[in-house]
């Protein structure tokens, strides 16, 4: 299993506290305020380097504490792993790895599902940005790279654009910008399509699910299709200067769920939309498998307050017969869960 035991100290509520995980499937059963998301959080958090809820980590120490730690023990393709993770107030965070044929980049696996990512279908493009990459790292690690280099000059060509030098400097960001553009956006299409053909084949066939059928992801890439990204910035240069930034190119990428060709949020209810994007979190393992990337560990911050006990039911279901690890919270004594006793199946530890 992917992640077997794990432990935080001065972590957020925790204080030298060990959690165990015997079966590949759990709910964290704990009231409101427990602690719930900030154990997600510590997964997140181990996996990679990243909080849910604080951009600076020291917000993440026990109050009154200097520093926190966190570690993480596991096995993945086979292979045993320990991970560590110490942040002291005012220093660097400090990672350690054991394991003999594993890459950091291995283990960058959680994929967490909170409130926003809930809003895949119906929410900002930033959501489904953020999602995306998060698999397209995990399977195309060159990709970090392209998304790096692109970075770092759509920042330069912006600054120009900001200090209004003219056309001839800026042509050298705006044709760099251009190779490296097409290069990340060939990597997205690329991923997006694998991501598309594993959507379609797991999602609907595999689930009698009417309201589904006729499902498809159309990918958007940031500039109009009938343009080259080249033709496209010259034609919205004098926008871009104006407003100061650069407003097209994959940076602006997205992608969107269709039903018959409308798109799913004006189609589906509110709990047929979630139930969706969670059934599409469960299909990133055979994603993931089928180019034989490690497993996803899918977390899931307090289930029952997004589904009716229907969509809920449903979706319970369709857990056991996943691979990949499933860490679910919900608030203790949840009456939802207890119903026809669909949560059953599942580990259950109570904080």
């Amino acid at each position: 299993m992917p992640l077997e035991s794990l432990y935080l100290d001065n972590f957020r509520l925790f204080k030298n506290t060990k959690l165990e995980f015997k079966e590949n499937h759990t709910i964290i059963f704990g009231k409101n305020g427990s602690g719930k998301t900030s154990i997600l959080e510590a997964i997140n958090l181990l996996h990679t380097n990243k909080s849910l809820r604080s951009k600076d980590l020291s917000d993440c120490t026990r109050e009154g504490k200097k520093a926190f730690v966190l570690g993480v023990s596991g096995s993945l393709r086979h292979q045993e792993f320990i991970r560590s993770l110490k942040k002291e107030t005012g220093k660097r965070v400090e990672n350690k790895l054991k394991a003999e044929a594993l890459k950091k980049e291995d283990l960058e696996l959680p994929v967490v599902i909170l409130n926003k990512q809930l809003k895949l279908i119906d929410g900002d493009p930033e959501i489904r940005r953020d999602f995306f990459y998060r698999l397209m790292f995990h399977v195309k690690h060159e990709a970090k790279r392209h998304f790096s280099e692109y970075t770092k000059i759509l920042s330069q060509r912006n600054k120009s654009l900001k200090q209004k030098v003219d056309k001839r400097q800026l042509d050298i960001w705006t044709n760099q910008l251009v190779e490296s553009g097409q290069k990340l956006s060939e990597v997205q299409k690329e991923t997006f399509d694998l991501f598309k053909k594993s959507v379609a084949k797991e999602v609907v066939p595999k689930r009698s699910l009417d309201f589904y059928k006729g499902l498809n992801l159309k990918f958007q890439r940031g500039w109009p299709s009938s343009k080259k990204f080249s033709e496209a910035l010259h034609e919205n240069y004098e926008k871009d200067r104006a407003l100061g930034y650069t407003q097209l190119g994959p940076h602006k990428f997205d992608f969107n769920f269709y039903l018959h060709n409308k798109k799913s949020k004006g189609v589906l209810s509110r709990g047929q939309q979630k139930l969706l994007i969670l059934l599409t979190f469960l299909s990133i393992n055979d994603f993931f498998d089928s180019l034989n990337c490690p497993g996803s560990i899918l977390l899931i911050d307090d289930l029952t307050s997004e589904l009716d006990h229907e969509n809920l039911k449903l979706f319970l279901q369709e857990v056991p017969k996943q691979k990949n690890q499933i860490i679910m919270t919900d608030i203790d004594a949840s009456n939802s869960l207890k119903k026809d006793k669909i949560a059953d199946t599942f580990e259950k530890i109570i904080i």
